[in-house]
């Protein structure tokens, strides 16, 4: 099969029907056929398909037992990105896929590829069907000065955090600390604003999080501003600045995090055009008609810490939570699913 020329490994499908999902969820994908996955951060993933829980992990072939990200191709195929690699699942078994390194046709742009953050080994990587390209970013201006200035951090600031595609099919990148970066197909621009990801401790946030609103405006990391990406005016650099206007975001004085922005690790657009940002263990977010209404996700023993946020195929939000398995929006609060 041409389409597994970077396969090292294949492994029988085994699985196993379990009674629960795991826990520790840091991701949840809905499938083409309608089945859910849950990436565990130890265990594994698990699939739910009519009423059917199934556990795969390394026994059974999967590259590692922390998911980090889960897509799937035009043909089915699933696409498990661990801590130790990307498994293609064909729906019989697993295949692990091998990067390949310094190939010159690494940077291209077709609307069938699949990008990973390659939280693994500092990604981005792009699978086009037949092989796994690893992709390293053109030297960000500012490279020199951030290692200046944090000289024995261990942090890769070239290292992806989010990925995002917009309307008109470009990728766009969130680093560790380097800010953003966009590539169109033949050129990459970079925005890289401190008050994005800087904290009022004095830490980074990182660019966690990038949208495309039904504006056609970008929102980044926080409520502060928004922005319209303005065209460049040196369409033939390699690497250049990207020009745009700031505009303000909603207020959120007096909110319960306390200061004058809310850091989310998600943001999703709802189809009545509603924004939806999850933090960490400040609860969800909905802004509506200018007005932001805090949904708390919480249980008996008290706050909840939600990694990341899901829209599904029916428009239904779903959280991947740190130790509390996954919670799932009923219309009016978030609550724990049990399938």
């Amino acid at each position: 099969d041409p389409g597994l020329s970077s396969t090292f490994i294949e492994a029988e499908l085994k699985g196993e029907d379990v009674p629960a999902i795991a826990r520790d969820i840091w991701v949840v994908f809905q499938d083409s056929k309608g089945a859910y996955w849950f990436g565990s951060n130890t265990k594994g993933a698990f699939r739910l398909a009519e009423g059917t829980i199934t556990h795969f992990s390394t026994k059974d072939g999967l590259a590692g037992d922390s998911v980090r990200e889960i897509l799937e191709d035009e043909d089915g195929n699933i696409y498990l990105s661990t801590l130790n690699g990307i498994s293609r699942f064909d729906g019989r078994r697993f295949s692990s896929l091998s990067p390949v390194n310094d190939d010159p046709e690494a940077w291209k742009l077709n609307p069938s590829d699949l990008w990973f953050k390659g939280s693994y080994a500092g990604g981005p990587y792009r699978y086009d069907g037949k092989k796994l390209y690893a992709c390293k970013l053109p030297r960000h201006p500012m490279e020199a000065a951030y290692y200046s200035r944090f000289p024995n951090t261990s942090i890769n600031p070239y290292e992806i955090y989010t990925l995002y595609k917009d309307r008109k099919g470009h990728i766009w990148f969130g680093t560790g600390a380097l800010g953003i970066y966009r590539f169109d197909g033949t050129s990459f621009g970079y925005l890289n604003e401190t008050h994005h990801t800087d904290i009022k401790n004095g830490g980074s946030f990182g660019i966690r999080s990038i949208l495309q609103d039904s504006n056609g405006e970008y929102w980044f990391c926080n409520t502060k501003y928004k922005y319209r990406i303005l065209p460049e005016t040196n369409a033939s650099a390699l690497l250049q600045p990207m020009l745009f206007k700031e505009i303000a975001g909603p207020d959120v004085t007096g909110n319960p995090l306390g200061g004058d922005r809310i850091y989310f690790q998600t943001i999703i657009e709802a189809a009545n055009g509603d924004l939806w940002m999850q933090t960490y263990q400040g609860g969800i977010w909905q802004y509506s008609n200018n007005v932001l209404i805090l949904h708390p996700v919480s249980n008996a023993a008290g706050t909840v810490n939600v990694i990341s946020m899901y829209k599904d195929k029916n428009g239904i939000l779903w959280l991947a939570t740190e130790d509390e398995g996954p919670y799932r929006f009923d219309g009016a609060h978030f609550v724990a699913f049990n399938p």
